[in-house]
């Protein structure tokens, strides 16, 4: 019930200020959301002490604001690839090797993570009639995290990958992806019928899988910091990175893409 309430007082804001707020004020909000996601990181495995972890909160913000102001296509690829290969090594990676990386270490790795990967954000708000994107991309990952949570609860029976997060089945997986593919059909439907479908199937399925990897790597930074959330901030879904793992992994690989597919 409290994952409802919470979905129900937060999701207008934030649909208003996507459909109706310029780039620029959505990038206020990101900073904030950037700041907020920095220090549950560096909370978890960042740097001791408190002006450890304000310096590497700034320097996320600070990275969010250079790619959306200073846009370089080449470059963010190559930080995104980066990042995300990087991470996404985490779920199969030994406990001990992100114990290693805690204190300084984590404080580039966290500030590359959130910094990067948000501001794939910006960089899709600011597309024309950007909020689409936005909204597609949401769609997508929280479709397929709504379903595997409750396809997972229901029916679930064979553990993913149980020494990261026991709770998470192979049934909740497929669930998951299938709750993407129906969001993508819905995003599709309303916000780019210019498109062909099997684009949307496409990228349902590659933003959900990317997503659920996203889940995945995060659950396997909790664990190494024993941790069962990463926040308290949203009632029922823990804090910023336990709500926008999945869109951390999937908003750089949907901006690719769809670059691509516009350059292609």
């Amino acid at each position: 019930m409290r994952r409802v309430v919470s979905a129900l007082v937060f999701l207008p804001f934030f649909i208003l200020l996507v459909r109706f707020g310029s780039p620029d004020q959505f990038v206020v909000f990101l900073s904030l959301a950037v700041a907020w996601a920095a220090w549950e990181f560096f909370r978890l495995i960042g740097p001791p002490g408190f002006l450890g972890r304000w310096a590497g909160v700034l320097a996320a913000v600070g990275l969010l604001l250079t790619l959306y102001l200073i846009p370089h296509l080449p470059l963010s690829l190559a930080l995104w690839g980066v990042v995300l290969v990087f991470f996404s090594a985490g779920p199969w990676l030994p406990k001990g090797v992100w114990a290693a990386l805690k204190g300084y270490p984590a404080l580039v790795a966290g500030v590359l993570l959130i910094g990067a990967t948000f501001g794939s954000l910006a960089l899709l708000r600011d597309l024309d009639s950007g909020w689409r994107h936005v909204f597609f991309l949401f769609l997508v990952v929280w479709g397929g995290d709504t379903a595997a949570y409750y396809v997972g609860r229901s029916l679930g029976r064979r553990p993913l990958l149980s020494k990261v997060s026991p709770q998470k089945t192979v049934e909740g997986a497929m669930g998951g992806l299938a709750g993407s593919l129906v969001g993508a059909l819905v995003g599709w439907a309303w916000f780019f019928p210019f498109f062909g479908w099997g684009q949307a199937v496409v990228a349902g399925l590659l933003l959900g899988a990317v997503g659920q990897l996203g889940d995945l790597s995060e659950s396997a930074l909790k664990r190494a910091a024993g941790a069962k959330d990463a926040g308290v901030l949203i009632p029922g879904h823990g804090g910023i990175l336990d709500r926008a793992d999945g869109i951390l992994f999937a908003g750089p690989v949907f901006y690719a893409a769809f670059r691509w597919w516009q350059i292609g």
